[in-house]
């Protein structure tokens, strides 16, 4: 892997993740792999961050927990109905802060992460025979089939149907 150790910091370069990705699925797991270096970058950074009092790196750690918070409503709530000033003021933030910190974190907007954390989830139904797509695209929280098959095909770069017959084989 081209995870470089430089100082205290942390380089791993969007074309290496992509050299890395033979498939679409591949390709999603290089820029998750790339995400979460990014959250460990900043993590990297919080002892020496800041004017000496650790306010910035204070600031940087609520950030991460604000976060982390977020994603942890998401996960319970996925089959709900999720808007950003829902989950902003689950967290106690303004809409406009909450979208700047979680990008800024993450390194994705907030919408991208719920529709890829929906799509996950229906990739782990999609083994279960006995429900329809339908079934399961409703159950993950996308208001209506047909949107469910646009973002799952975008995010993974086939259709649920395709997929389930991957998961088959």
């Amino acid at each position: 892997m081209a995870l470089a150790r430089t100082g205290r910091s942390l380089r791993y370069s969007e074309a290496e993740a992509l050299s890395e990705s033979r498939t679409v699925e591949a390709h999603i797991h290089a820029v998750e792999r790339l995400t979460g270096y990014r959250v460990q970058l900043v993590r990297s950074q919080l002892p020496i961050a800041g004017d000496g009092n650790g306010s910035v790196a204070n600031s940087t750690q609520r950030n991460l927990e604000t976060v982390a918070k977020a994603m942890a409503f998401v996960e319970a709530h996925l089959a709900e109905r999720l808007t950003t000033r829902l989950v902003a003021q689950e967290v106690g933030l303004s809409v406009e802060h909450f979208c700047r910190v979680f990008k800024q974190s993450t390194g994705m907007s907030f919408k991208r992460y719920v529709c890829r954390a929906r799509v996950d989830k229906a990739k782990g139904l999609l083994g279960d025979l006995s429900q329809s797509v339908k079934a399961i695209a409703l159950e993950c929280g996308f208001h209506s089939p047909r949107h469910f098959y646009r973002i799952f095909r975008r995010y993974t770069g086939c259709t649920a149907l395709e997929h389930r017959a991957k998961l088959r084989r």
